[in-house]
């Protein structure tokens, strides 16, 4: 085998070991829980409990309504998966729309698991972390800039991932990889088009907040929670504005 290909196989091993030790360690319902890491001599096996929903937008893609309370909810269970992470001092690192899943494959439950914890990492509030991982469309200014970063880049992908799921769209996107980096740094987030007419204020703030390009000004996961968007969200059955 290359040697290439030999380093790159080396690599994946590391991360699915990785991923099995942290999610092994850490057990939370909102966090997919991984079983074992099996090997044979072509293959690497991950087992993990059963999740049968698929991901989130692509159940999104398929209804006829979806509201904002319903978002909110989504959100904040995606906080209390990321919050538990973070008070273990692990941050996920690439947190995604591909990487949060559903428990049922059923259209009125939105129960969520964050999943593929393989650029997972401890940290060291004082030291930090230094290593780039992430998908581009979501990675916070501090990682496009080489900063040394927290946990608040988890932060900063939920703030784009809330974008998404109220608009469809990302907040920073652009026509190469070049052009993404620099509205990540450059670009201020904005609710002008036509999607956002019927967004709540409160949504959009939380939004902003996330998005706070200043990673020691942008708020924490459990400072979030006291956010109105997430701590008022209406109960069941109470009318609520189709997204």
């Amino acid at each position: 085998m290359h040697k290439a290909a030999i380093r790159k196989q080396h690599i994946y091993i590391e991360l699915l070991q990785n991923e099995l030790q942290i999610l092994g360690e850490k057990s939370h319902p909102n966090i997919i829980r991984i079983i074992d890491l099996i090997e044979d001599d072509d293959n690497y096996y991950i087992v993990s409990e059963v999740v049968k929903g698929g991901e989130l937008f692509n159940r999104l893609a398929k209804l006829n309504s979806f509201t904002e309370s319903q978002a909110a909810d989504i959100v904040s269970q995606i906080m209390l998966g990321l919050n538990y992470m973070h008070l273990q001092q692990i941050t996920h690192r690439d947190m995604k729309p591909e990487n949060i899943l559903l428990v049922k494959e059923d259209d009125d439950c939105f129960d969520i698991k964050i999943a593929d914890l393989g650029f997972a990492q401890k940290f060291d509030k004082d030291k930090g972390l230094d290593l780039v991982l992430g998908t581009p469309l979501y990675m916070a200014p501090e990682l496009v800039k080489h900063e040394r970063y927290s946990e608040k880049v988890d932060v900063w992908s939920l703030g784009v991932i809330v974008y998404q799921l109220l608009c469809g769209r990302t907040p920073f996107d652009g026509k190469n990889l070049h052009r993404i980096n620099q509205n990540i740094t450059n670009k201020e987030v904005t609710f002008n088009n036509r999607h956002w007419q019927n967004i709540s204020e409160n949504a959009k703030n939380f939004i902003s907040l996330c998005l706070e390009k200043d990673q020691y000004k942008r708020p924490s996961i459990s400072e979030l929670f006291d956010h109105p968007w997430i701590c008022e969200i209406p109960e069941a059955g109470t009318q609520d504005e189709e997204i």
